[in-house]
């Protein structure tokens, strides 16, 4: 049998690798084309998904991270950079459009004379 982790011949149905100390008893079959080791540690994690959304330059620096060692927990990472980007551009676009139409209403007030009448009558109460 050989460690998927380093490589090393190993004793067939041992538990650890006496090199690297990986854990055999969670290898998978090497016919599945696979790198084969599946880490126990490894689960999705709703902390990192929401940890990416609010800060997405983390999420994407952890996914590159556990991208091969915690695949489970890169997914999440992933989930919750997606999520937030999108948001982000969400609210920028909404911020954008009322940006613009305050701007577009400042302007017609200052260059109609009807609107300048009726703000010096608001300055007068």
């Amino acid at each position: 049998m050989i460690c998927n982790k380093c490589g090393r011949q190993v004793i067939e149905g041992a538990n650890f690798c006496p090199v690297c100390g990986a854990d055999l008893r969670y290898q998978r079959n090497n016919n599945s084309g696979s790198s084969g080791y599946i880490n126990p540690n490894d689960e999705t994690n709703f902390g990192y998904t929401l940890l990416s959304f609010f800060m997405p330059y983390i999420g994407l620096v952890l996914y590159i991270v556990w991208l091969k060692e915690f695949p489970k927990r890169a997914k999440s990472c992933l989930n919750g950079l997606i999520a937030g980007i999108i948001c982000i551009i969400i609210l920028f676009c909404c911020v954008l459009r009322r940006g613009k139409t305050v701007l577009m209403k400042w302007m017609t007030m200052s260059f109609t004379g009807a609107n300048k009448q009726e703000l010096r009558l608001r300055k007068k109460d």
